[in-house]
């Protein structure tokens, strides 16, 4: 026995042979119902992990337990720890864990850990009901279908980090700023700087991020430089110094003092607890 269904849920054993190299299931569910509390794996999925969320909850994202509302989306990717849940009462969830060389994307890490909320979400309850469907109504599932449908999920989310347009036809200089900011994470970001390439003053881009994002510029940039770090730390056996470096921190120490303030845990030993399996170490990407 390969696999296992109770209801709108499905798991699969490691070895499960209708999977291949492309793709691999490790589980999928639709609105799924959890009774209170939390779902906690500080090691993370051997596969990535991408939940749509059809209650309020609370998500721990980038060390910081934040509350989150209906229909929001979040992806993690393999080995990276995750916690969420409703404390007070029964909260209801679809989600995949997936791998494969289909999903060995860059563009995915645009996505890591960033909630983002859909107003109408039965496109994407369709991605998570087909991808039940190649099991219960099929003796072996279409891989192609399976790929095709992840893939959707991701690419809907990954449509925040383009560049958009507002239905008027007005630039969204929120997520122009957004998008510079972490496409330059290495440069120095003055928030004049930024706020300039988004074509706004800097004191109405902090209202607009502090209105939208719940956040100044400046706090922004620090958890996306973060965020970063902890990618790095995870996946290569780079030194503090480069990390510090590559992500924009004015030194290594300084890049400690906030790591540990907002993780909880210094940079090595964060990196003592999450790299192991990731790899062998890598290089820093050549500039181009």
């Amino acid at each position: 026995m390969h696999f296992w269904i109770i209801m709108n849920r499905i798991g699969f054993s490691d070895d499960d042979p209708r999977f291949n190299a492309r793709i691999r299931l490790y589980g999928v569910g639709r609105e799924e119902v959890m009774p209170p509390g939390f779902v906690s794996r500080r090691r993370g999925h051997r596969g990535a992990l991408c939940v749509l969320f059809h209650d309020p909850v609370e998500v721990e994202v980038m060390g910081e337990l934040i509350k989150v509302l209906p229909e929001t989306m979040i992806f993690w990717d393999w080995n990276r720890p995750h916690h969420f849940g409703n404390a007070e009462r029964s909260w209801s969830h679809s989600w995949v864990v997936f791998s494969g060389e289909d999903f060995d994307k860059d563009w995915l890490r645009a996505i890591f850990e960033r909630p983002q909320r859909f107003e109408d979400p039965a496109y994407l309850l369709g991605c998570f009901s087909r991808l039940l469907r190649e099991f219960e109504s099929f003796d072996k599932p279409d891989l192609p279908v399976l790929s095709a449908n992840i893939q959707l999920l991701l690419r809907e989310m990954c449509r925040e980090h383009e560049p958009e347009y507002r239905p008027g036809g007005a630039r969204d200089p929120v997520k122009a700023a957004r998008r510079w900011i972490t496409e330059n994470l290495r440069q120095s970001l003055p928030v004049s700087g930024v706020a300039k390439h988004a074509g706004l003053s800097p004191s109405r881009l902090q209202q607009l991020f502090r209105a939208r994002l719940n956040c100044s510029v400046q706090q922004f940039i620090e958890k996306e430089r973060l965020q970063e770090a902890r990618y790095w730390l995870m996946h290569t056996g780079l030194r503090i110094s480069e990390i510090a470096e590559h992500t924009g921190f004015a030194s290594a120490f300084y890049f400690t003092r906030r790591f540990t303030k907002t993780l909880g845990l210094s940079p090595s030993e964060y990196r003592k607890v999450h790299y192991g399996e990731a790899g062998k170490p890598d290089a820093l990407p050549k500039e181009p």
